[in-house]
């Protein structure tokens, strides 16, 4: 070959190097081309650094661009890389004319037909990772990994998918997500929960710890609800109870450690079945025993029911209740309220026969000083004065008694004569039209003409009379005949 930069293509050597291309281009381009066309092709082809200029087709299926892909370091392997100084790589892969979607594809043998492969898909609605296999080819796991060690992400042929665990931590049954650290997420063919070290057992069907250290988990079904379960155990492949530890019906029944009935629905063998505290106070609700439930605080507070947003029914911690719109200091129960609307406190019987006791008013004491012993006291002018009170000084001897001491009064004066107006009184017996029952006393009508301020009037606007008994009635029926016999002794 002579010295010069331009080849002699007459040399054998020569000759024999353009025949090679020329097949090489044969097979590339799909038919003979000479050495000008061929280097014109390549924009001046050599061994080590080809550069073509225009679009590098292949006329048939199946070729392939080949080279040392797997010998050497990865540096010295075939790589994709920009030709533009300092500039980024970027490798893309389109569809053609009015074509709808393009794929970068890896299989695990060169029988392509027979293989398994990971494609990464591009489609008109959704970008696709695809786990898939050819032919004979197997279905391999999906695995992904940091630092080329350990499992991050593994997504089971069955679409089985853990997280930080593989295929040798769980069974061919296992969860839809498995979380393999303390505490995780999980969801399976019956719902979906919280927990820790635990999977669901399809043949077992029930959850399963895989370790140590379970702490309980949510399910979800879709007939059952949400249901919070905590395990209990260790040890791989241990059956934890189904025990229910929270549960909301798809109706929004909720139930704690039982199924619920109602919209809240406790069961509880513990000290306190609800509390709640902000860090001073704390409310509970609970059943202390088979005998007794409790509800109230446990510290020094006040428990108030309340209605609109009103307190209505205070329980001091002193023990003290109170019902009504404010609270009687010096009472242990006291009921407050507006009495023009409505009486203060109502006490009826409801069963027939029920004559034993209406109010039954019962004191420790027995002083036998006369009133000393009170059992009811009847206070007016909003508590300012004293209307009187029913005491008893021993056994047999409850009486009303009315507040008289002198201190109380002033405008002193004596009764004028009274004889004629208690001989104008009318005593009588008479029977009551609501239930036959019969009476000895006065008509209130009568009564108000002679002592009108013995009368009073009723909400239903009847007259009532107060201050003469049936006692009263027969001890002027009796002046009456005494009166009588001393005007006939007279007229003697």
């Amino acid at each position: 070959m002579a010295s010069t930069n331009f080849v002699d293509f007459s040399t054998p050597i020569v000759a024999a190097w353009l025949n090679d291309i020329n097949a090489f281009f044969y097979s590339l381009f799909g038919g003979a081309v000479t050495p000008f066309q061929a280097l014109t092709a390549i924009g001046g082809l050599s061994s080590t650094n080809p550069v073509i200029s225009g679009n590098l087709t292949f006329a048939s299926g199946g070729a392939r661009i080949m080279g040392d892909f797997s010998n050497g370091p990865v540096s010295n392997r075939p790589t994709f890389q920009t030709n533009q100084v300092n500039g980024n790589t970027g490798v893309s892969a389109i569809p053609s004319g009015t074509g709808i979607a393009a794929s970068f594809s890896v299989h695990n043998s060169s029988n392509i037909d027979n293989s398994a492969f990971l494609s990464m898909v591009a489609l008109p609605t959704s970008m696709n990772i695809d786990n898939s296999a050819l032919g004979s080819g197997i279905v391999r796991p999906l695995i992904i990994q940091s630092a080329g060690t350990g499992i991050g992400f593994y997504l089971s042929p069955q679409n089985r998918a853990g997280v930080g665990i593989g295929s040798a931590d769980w069974s061919a049954d296992n969860t839809s997500l498995d979380i393999g650290q303390v505490g995780g997420l999980a969801f399976n063919t019956s719902g979906g929960g919280l927990y820790a070290n635990t999977y669901f057992s399809q043949t077992q069907a029930n959850w399963v710890t895989k370790a140590a250290g379970n702490a309980g988990y949510f399910v979800y079904n879709t007939s059952a609800g949400w249901t919070l379960t905590a395990g209990t155990g260790a040890g791989a492949g241990l059956v934890v109870p189904l025990a229910t530890r929270l549960r909301i019906t798809n109706e929004g029944l909720v139930g704690i450690k039982k199924e619920p009935t109602y919209t809240l629905d406790i069961s509880t063998s513990s000290t306190f079945g609800l509390r709640v505290e902000d860090g001073i106070v704390q409310v509970v609700l609970t059943p202390v025993s088979s005998a007794y439930a409790m509800v109230g605080t446990l510290t020094n507070h006040s428990f108030y029911l309340f209605a609109n947003n009103t307190a209505h029914v205070q329980l001091a911690p002193s023990g003290q209740f109170s019902i009504g719109q404010s609270a009687v200091a010096d009472a242990w129960l006291s009921v407050s309220g507006n009495a023009a609307i409505r009486p203060l406190a109502a006490f009826t019987g409801t069963t027939a026969g029920d004559n034993a006791n209406g109010l039954v008013v019962s004191k420790f004491s027995n002083d036998l000083t006369p009133g000393s012993n009170i059992f009811i006291k009847f206070i007016v002018n909003a508590g300012g004065n004293g209307g009187g009170l029913i005491a008893a000084s021993g056994s047999g001897t409850a009486a009303f008694f009315n507040f008289s001491d002198e201190r109380l009064k002033e405008n002193i004066t004596d009764l004028p004569p009274q004889l004629d107006n208690v001989l104008s009184l009318r005593p009588r017996e008479f029977d009551f039209k609501a239930d036959g029952s019969h009476g000895i006393g006065f008509i209130a009508q009568e009564v108000q003409e002679i002592y009108p301020d013995l009368i009073g009037v009723g909400e239903d606007g009847m007259l009532m009379l107060g201050g003469l008994s049936k006692v009263e009635a027969r001890l002027i029926s009796a002046i009456q005949e005494l009166a009588a016999r001393v005007a006939v002794l007279e007229a003697k």
